[in-house]
């Protein structure tokens, strides 16, 4: 085994040695695809050898994004970190996400090399959550919530590596600032984040709606919630959007990450609630704010080392929260984007906000060019 250093784990005695370098067979190359730690509660083990006796090089957290560069027979991903450390991890604990480039001929299978159940073409972005070898054959064991895995051929498909996934024209709006249709500030607007979520994405849309309006329309009497005007009833939420023409638009629990980016690709921008801890950077500096009761954020991007990119309603702006555009740029003009570690977003979402999601989608479905930017 090769180890950059040149330091070798004795695999018998599990002590440290000076060897000469020897090299790594490599069964399966794959195009750096992005990977994500699943499965584990504290950590995994990123090691220097594909080895459960190698050296531990770091911990990685769970849900933290990792390139995968290739597969090592006996069950381990040849990775790069997002601080740029190679090592190997133990591919049972890796999620593959990225977007098969579909093959209309491609067999699922209900074992590897076993039964035929379905063309890929019937399925819609499988996610991928292990790769094993049998006889002598690579498979991709796709993720399924009910049932049994399901194969693919590793010849059959291409997948494609990791990439920018962003939504232009996405507003930033902020949910105590003045609003953008009326001018007027809310009172009360740090709990207005939902209906200032759905302001920016009405606002993408092209409905240029008052908030007064929208608060009105998907809240609760006041009183209602305790300690509050009154809470955001997803039921509303989605009722009201459905009245505004976006007749396909749904509210899940528990939504599948392979959704929110399914939809993200083909271009809307998702609403996702999240709680606890909201660690956040802007152009490389980071804040942190903590949620109790919950946080709704507009997710409009995926970058390609695993980071999400979103339109914060609560996002720091001058006192006077009047939304004017130079509000979201520093003096060097970067925009004022909001950027989540996938670490931090999966363990706020799934953990603290049950994977809630809002898609406000029209029955027309999403524009076909957007899809061609990731066609390889």
């Amino acid at each position: 085994f090769q180890a950059e250093d040149g330091i070798r784990d004795d695999l018998v005695t599990g002590v440290q040695t000076c060897a000469l370098p020897i090299s790594i067979k490599v069964d399966y190359v794959f195009p750096d695809i992005l990977g994500r730690i699943t499965g584990v509660n504290d950590g995994l083990n990123l090691r220097s050898l594909p080895g459960a006796d190698a050296a531990i090089l770091a911990s990685l957290r769970p849900y933290e994004a990792i390139t995968i560069h290739s597969y090592i027979e006996g069950g381990w991903y040849e990775v790069t970190t997002r601080e740029g450390l190679k090592g190997y991890l133990a591919s049972r604990y890796v999620g593959l996400e990225t977007v098969p480039k579909i093959n209309s001929t491609a067999q699922i299978y209900a074992s590897p090399g076993g039964q035929e159940v379905a063309l890929l073409s019937g399925v819609e972005y499988p996610q991928i959550n292990d790769f094993v070898i049998s006889n002598g054959t690579g498979w991709y064991k796709l993720y399924q919530e009910r049932g049994p895995h399901l194969y693919l051929a590793y010849d059959k498909v291409q997948l494609i590596s990791s990439r920018n996934i962003h939504i232009e024209g996405v507003p930033r709006i902020h949910q105590r600032g003045r609003d953008p249709i009326s001018g007027k500030a809310l009172a009360r607007g740090y709990v207005h984040c939902g209906p200032t979520a759905f302001q920016i994405v009405y606002h993408f849309h092209k409905k240029m709606l008052d908030r007064q309006r929208i608060v009105d329309a998907i809240y609760s009497a006041p009183g209602e919630w305790e300690g509050f005007e009154g809470g955001m009833i997803p039921k509303l939420a989605v009722e009201f959007s459905r009245e505004l023409g976006f007749t396909h638009t749904h509210w899940d629990t528990h939504t599948n990450f392979l959704t929110l980016k399914k939809n993200l690709m083909e271009g809307r921008p998702q609403i996702v609630a999240v709680i606890g801890q909201i660690q956040t950077y802007v152009n490389d500096s980071k804040e942190s704010y903590f949620s109790v009761t919950g946080h709704h954020i507009v997710l409009k991007g995926i970058q390609a080392n695993g980071d999400l990119v979103f339109s914060d309603p609560n996002r720091v702006t001058p006192e006077d929260f009047n939304n004017i555009e130079a509000d979201f740029k520093d003096i060097e003009g970067k925009k004022y984007d909001a950027i989540m570690r996938s670490e931090d977003f999966f363990k706020a979402w799934m953990e603290g906000g049950q994977a809630w999601s809002y898609d406000v989608k029209k029955a027309e479905g999403a524009p076909t060019f957007y899809q061609s930017q990731f066609t390889p």
